[in-house]
């Protein structure tokens, strides 16, 4: 894969999802997801290694922070996120 097909991915060209509070979503690789407002998750499921045992409604991730990685679920407890397709 060509390093412009990598960067094209990350900036959103497969389109994506915006969740928010209570909103979660499953079956669907995202390769990042940017949190719009002040946000914690109820659970995430990616490759982060043990990150739905770590990131949960305890963090508080600041708006325009941004979460690498193959996210396949994730569950908005409050705030707003746009979840962006990995392919």
């Amino acid at each position: 894969m060509s390093k412009n097909v990598n960067i094209r991915n990350l900036t959103g060209e497969h389109g994506g999802k915006t969740l928010g509070a209570g909103d979660s979503v499953t079956g669907v690789e995202y390769g990042v997801i940017i949190c719009v407002t002040d946000t914690t998750l109820t659970s995430i499921v990616s490759n982060v290694d043990q990150s739905s045992e770590t990131i949960g409604a305890s963090l508080t991730f600041p708006a325009g922070f941004h979460i690498y990685g193959v996210t396949t679920a994730v569950s908005v407890n409050t705030g707003t996120v746009i979840c962006f397709n990995r392919s």
